[in-house]
């Protein structure tokens, strides 16, 4: 092959390959869809725990608002992979603090495979009271029950 012919094939070849990694590096991944949303409620007489759940691959997103009116009180959201790992988070509340309190945040397990398969939310006051169970693959989360 002729000098000028090697330079055209090998400027065509490098500007697909420049096109080509423009396409595949140029993108940004879409953000992940949660995999099942579900809403929660869990109440000790005037006292509750209300929100909603956002299961991902691994972990899920949690926003609850919480209100205490009848003592002061622990609220939980506990979430498990089935297996013996806990991820928790706590707040305390009394009928003291102004109005509901909002938190959110994110439970489960970044390095375990399957994550985060259920969430126990609890209200307590040193002793659980009452609490309700959610599970990534069912539709609604379950009862609220005495513990």
């Amino acid at each position: 092959m002729k000098a000028a012919a090697l330079k055209k094939v090998a400027t065509v070849g490098a500007v697909s390959a420049t096109a080509v990694a423009g396409l595949v590096l140029g993108t940004t991944p879409a953000a992940a869809a949660p995999v099942n949303t579900q809403n929660f409620y869990v109440n000790y007489g005037n006292t509750y725990a209300k929100g909603e759940l956002r299961w991902y691959n691994r972990t899920v997103r949690f926003d609850a608002s919480l209100r205490a009116l009848s003592g002061c009180k622990l609220f939980e959201l506990s979430a498990t992979d089935g297996k013996g790992r806990w991820d928790r988070v706590a707040e305390f509340l009394c009928p003291g603090d102004i109005g509901s309190k909002r938190i959110n945040g994110v439970l489960g397990f970044d390095n375990v495979r399957g994550g985060a398969k259920d969430v126990y939310i609890t209200i307590g006051n040193g002793d659980p009271l009452k609490r309700q169970h959610c599970n990534k693959f069912k539709t609604r989360c379950g009862a609220q029950h005495n513990v």
